[in-house]
C-alpha cells in the first residue's frame, strides 16, 4: 500500500505533517508530498480535514537487492550499559553472516556511550555504525526509529537483528 496526496482536494493545512510520526511528509509551495521515509502508517489519512489523502494499491518498483549487504544487529544500551540481548543477538548474527558470507555489523545509538564500541567488537562485531547525539541519551521511538531508518537506507543492510525487549518491540 502507499499514501498519495490527491492535489485538487489538499489545501496546505500542514495538519498531515504534525501527525507523522516519521517526518515522511513536506510541503512544496501549498501542497502535501509524501516522502520515501513513508511507512502506509495513515495517520495522515485520520487527520486530514479535506479527505486530500488516500491509500492507494501502487506498486512499488522493485529494489535491486544485490545491493543490500550485511548483518547488522541492533545494539541496545541502557544508562551505557550494553544489554544481554545484544550479546546474544551479535552471536547469532556472527552465525547468518558466516551463512550469508558478509560482515557482522552493530547499531549502536545514545549519548556518550561510545567506549561501548569496543566492547561490541569484542563481541564478535566486524564494525559498529555509531550515532550519538544528545537526543538519544535516553530511548525514544521516534528519535531511535530515525536514526536506524536513516542508516538502514543509506547502508543497506540485508538483514537486521533487535532484541525481544520493550525498547525493541515497540
Amino acid at each position: 500500500m502507499a499514501v498519495n496526496v490527491i492535489k485538487e482536494k489538499c489545501k496546505g493545512c500542514t495538519k498531515c505533517i504534525k501527525s507523522c510520526p516519521f517526518e515522511a511528509i513536506a510541503m512544496e509551495g501549498k501542497l502535501a508530498v509524501i516522502g520515501t521515509a513513508c511507512t502506509g502508517c495513515g495517520q495522515c489519512i485520520e487527520v486530514c480535514p479535506f479527505g486530500a489523502i488516500e491509500k492507494t494499491e501502487e506498486e512499488k518498483a522493485e529494489k535491486d537487492l544485490s545491493v543490500y549487504k550485511g548483518v547488522w544487529v541492533f545494539a541496545e544500551q541502557r544508562d551505557g550499559k550494553l544489554m544481554q540481548v545484544a550479546v546474544e543477538l551479535l552471536g547469532e548474527g556472527r552465525k547468518l553472516a558466516a551463512a550469508v558470507g558478509c560482515e557482522l555489523c552493530a547499531v549502536l545509538c545514545g549519548s556518550g556511550v561510545g567506549d561501548l564500541a569496543d566492547e561490541l567488537f569484542e563481541y564478535g562485531a566486524d564494525k559498529v555504525y555509531y550515532a550519538d547525539a544528545p537526543e538519544l541519551k535516553q530511548y525514544t521511538t521516534d528519535g531511535y526509529t530515525k536514526v536506524i531508518y536513516e542508516a538502514i537506507t543509506s547502508y543497506k543492510p540485508e538483514i537486521v537483528l533487535l532484541g525481544a525487549t520493550h525498547i525493541a518491540a515497540t
